[in-house]
């Protein structure tokens, strides 16, 4: 296992880093962003960056539209001080004055009156109740029980398959986005950032600790869900996508509850909406039972657009 380097240093984040990551994040919530996973597969452009300052994991992203670095902490020590730090180090270097992706965690004892925090609801986690999710399909007054409804009243052929990362069977994934992208009207579907983060995340090790939960129709796959076990209590959907049946989604979400049920996850984090409308208006059909929230931080003399 490489060691995380002490800041200022910073290393490039690699497919090996893994199990120094989540030294640092293992203790808390499952927070999208500080997750090895997603860490890797949306590394697009292979610029993410680590360090460690004062016990915290330190990261360095880019704004995926304007390519603009900022910095963001996950831990729980000298978290106030740890701020200051990367703060002015930011100013410094990328000539900018906030932090971003701030967990709860981070925040805690921070002093307000030279603190501005921000709550930043775009990135704000999802994080819903499996049981819950998992009777979606008997619920009244739903709208996604309603569509589930549908799909499986229409549907009633359709069969569930499920298969870890050794097994992935990539042509089929592959179909099932491009089928997508085309209902959507999306004809250069492989230059999205979706697509390279989900083709990163089929590059994967074979021991990756995901699994594909899929439906399929005449021996055809039609929808997919990657589903990936973070502890004991907490699960995390990766990916999620399906031809255009309606209510096909929220079934896979459904079926992929019942079986992290059996399995005694309590808890799916379906990320954050990015302030995409629809994505938001989707997973608040799902009835999240709370967040897992994310703050953008600046000092309390600054003033400008985050």
């Amino acid at each position: 296992m490489k060691q995380i380097p002490e800041f200022p240093e910073f290393k490039k984040l690699e497919i090996t880093d893994k199990e120094a990551i989540e030294k640092f994040t293992e203790k808390f919530p499952p927070y999208s962003d500080f997750n090895f996973t997603n860490l890797w597969c949306w590394d697009i452009r292979e610029k993410i960056m680590l360090s460690q300052l004062n016990g915290n994991l330190v990261v360095k992203f880019y704004d995926f539209i304007t390519d603009e670095p900022f910095l963001s902490f996950i831990g729980e020590t000298d978290c106030f001080n740890t701020a200051q730090i990367l703060l002015t180090y930011s100013e410094k270097n990328y000539g900018v004055s906030h932090l971003k992706l701030l967990p709860e965690c981070s925040i805690q004892n921070f002093e307000p009156n030279h603190s501005i925090l921000i709550p930043d609801e775009n990135s704000h986690d999802y994080v819903c109740t499996v049981e819950l999710l998992a009777a979606m399909d008997k619920l009244k007054n739903n709208g996604a029980t309603r569509r589930i409804k549908r799909f499986l009243f229409n549907y009633p052929e359709y069969s569930i398959q499920k298969f870890a990362a050794k097994d992935l069977d990539i042509n089929s994934l592959f179909e099932v986005f491009k089928s997508w992208a085309e209902n959507k009207g999306i004809e250069n579907y492989t230059e999205l950032n979706e697509f390279m983060a989900f083709n990163r995340m089929l590059q994967m090790p074979p021991n990756a600790n995901f699994e594909i939960i899929s439906f399929c129709n005449d021996g055809k796959m039609i929808a997919f869900y990657f589903v990936e076990i973070v502890s004991a209590d907490y699960a995390l959907g990766q990916f999620i996508k399906g031809i255009n049946l309606p209510g096909i989604t929220e079934a896979l979400i459904c079926i992929a509850a019942q079986i992290l049920q059996a399995r005694g996850i309590k808890y799916l984090n379906i990320e954050e909406d990015m302030g995409i409308e629809g994505m938001r208006n989707f997973k608040q059909k799902l009835q999240p039972s709370f967040f897992l929230k994310k703050n953008i931080y600046k000092r309390a003399d600054k003033i400008e657009n985050v």
